[in-house]
């Protein structure tokens, strides 16, 4: 979204920090899903309209576009009974999935993911992790921002940034539910990086 003051973002085989402003939005919608801390959802729209209208962006035929949401909302455990309500009719926790609904209605390549349970109980927050869990293990790409142990905990590669630069790098493989090293050796890197 922001140009970078020196060098250059390859994407692929193509050079995004090139593009016109309208073929980075382009880009963006094809290529890119986004799942906000704050869920952002379109009030005055349903549950299902807003993962329809982000699906619409790129796919014009809204018959496809339809049953693509449907299947997505059932695989974020959104119940077809919370469909027609509005976004101040759902709890925070469903509102995130919606918003990963969202995110991932175009099959992105890659979705970032800013503080995903920032805004979320203990018990929510587990929901939704489990959710971009789930999606990572079936081959999403996902990068995301945390400050949250039990977040970072989460991924396959932490990356430790400190003033704009990567400072080190923790390799913890594929995320086993309750797996003791995993927790050590993420907090033995953290503790390292002077956190």
């Amino acid at each position: 979204m922001d140009k970078p003051s020196l060098g250059e973002i390859t994407f692929g085989d193509k050079d995004i920090t090139k593009m016109s402003t309208d073929e980075l939005a382009f880009f963006r919608r094809k290529n890119c899903g986004f799942v906000f801390q704050q869920v952002y959802l379109v009030d005055s729209m349903s549950v299902f309209d807003n993962v329809m209208a982000a699906g619409l962006l790129t796919n014009k035929n809204k018959k496809e576009v339809a049953e693509k949401a449907k299947e997505i909302l059932k695989s974020v455990d959104i119940e077809e009974s919370l469909w027609d309500k509005f976004p101040t009719q759902i709890s925070g926790g469903e509102a995130q999935r919606v918003g990963i609904a969202r995110a991932l209605i175009n099959s992105p390549e890659l979705v970032f993911a800013d503080e995903p349970t920032g805004a979320l109980n203990s018990k929510t927050g587990k929901d939704v992790l489990d959710a971009l869990t789930a999606f990572n293990e079936s081959g999403q790409s996902i990068v995301m921002v945390t400050h949250d142990i039990t977040s970072a905990r989460r991924g396959n590669r932490v990356l430790y940034v400190k003033d704009g630069e990567i400072a080190g790098e923790c390799n913890l493989g594929k995320y086993v539910h309750g797996d003791k090293e995993r927790h050590q050796k993420l907090s033995d890197f953290l503790i390292s990086m002077g956190w």
